[in-house]
């Protein structure tokens, strides 16, 4: 889902999660498809990656108000753009978990392309519908599908998985994926 509106050259007020007025700026690029927005003067020096924010973006005839997620984008940060609840499925039980899965294959166009060398990934938390993980930086996309080997109770199962959001955590990067099946 799209923001219907292209934000580029809006002021953005943000404020900091306690809601206290952090600074005041003009949005440079506004990706409307990715959901994201790039601040002309960069990032508030008080904020990291993964801090949360209330951004009140200055439109006629009345405010846009979205919560922003810090995140890198290759050498800049943007802020990801969400209303209310980040958008997951929280009525899934998350379990934390601390085992090693195995990315054997990229899943484009429907057809299957095995890596040359398998990925290890540590599996942080899971639940029915998906899985986090943490792979080397840069490992993946988001929306790339790719076959997720997990040995669960002794047996292996071979998932497809997609990559629905990523934080990059400086040497590697954590992916919130959705489980599609076998």
């Amino acid at each position: 889902m799209a923001l219907g509106s292209d934000y580029t050259s809006c002021t953005v007020l943000v404020y900091a999660p306690n809601n206290k007025y952090i600074t005041e700026d003009t949005i440079s690029e506004h990706d409307k498809k990715q959901q994201w927005i790039e601040l002309r003067r960069g990032l508030p020096q008080s904020l990291r990656v993964a801090d949360i924010c209330s951004l009140l973006i200055l439109t006629a005839p009345s405010p846009c108000e979205y919560k922003g997620r810090v995140v890198r984008d290759m050498s800049r940060f943007v802020f990801a753009l969400f209303k209310g609840q980040e958008k997951e499925n929280r009525r899934m039980e998350r379990y934390a978990v601390n085992f090693t899965a195995t990315v054997e294959a990229l899943i484009i166009d429907g057809e299957i392309f095995p890596l040359f060398e398998i990925l290890a990934v540590n599996i942080i938390n899971i639940s029915r519908t998906g899985v986090r993980f943490s792979a080397p930086s840069n490992s993946f996309l988001v929306r790339d599908r790719f076959t997720l080997r997990m040995k669960i109770s002794g047996n292996d199962r071979l998932f497809t998985a997609v990559a629905v959001n990523s934080v990059d955590r400086g040497c590697f990067t954590e992916y919130g994926c959705r489980l599609i099946g076998e």
